[in-house]
């Protein structure tokens, strides 16, 4: 998908663009702490790859910013022990 997007998108006559690309299903694994959420990461960075790959074969610049949401659930390692980011803002 990243790549039939990146070759519509540059068709504009040079007047430039801008492409988001998300990986929804990373945060919604990931607030249920779904461990099955590791392929959806495998599938950004594939995304992440293929943006870079077009970037090298066209010669076109590139900016690329890989953000995720602080409040992504919890983790738990294979010990059992579970790891819960630390929240400096009680905003977040």
């Amino acid at each position: 998908m990243v790549a039939k997007a990146l070759n519509l998108l540059q068709n504009n006559n040079g007047a430039g663009f801008f492409l988001m690309v998300e990986g929804a299903l990373i945060d919604k694994l990931s607030h249920s702490n779904d461990r099955n959420f590791t392929p959806e990461v495998a599938q950004l960075d594939l995304a992440v790859e293929e943006a870079f790959a077009w970037a090298s074969q066209t010669g076109q610049p590139l900016l690329v910013i890989v953000t995720a949401r602080p409040r992504n659930g919890r983790r738990q390692r294979s010990d059992g022990q579970v790891i819960t980011p630390a929240r400096s803002d009680p905003r977040l």
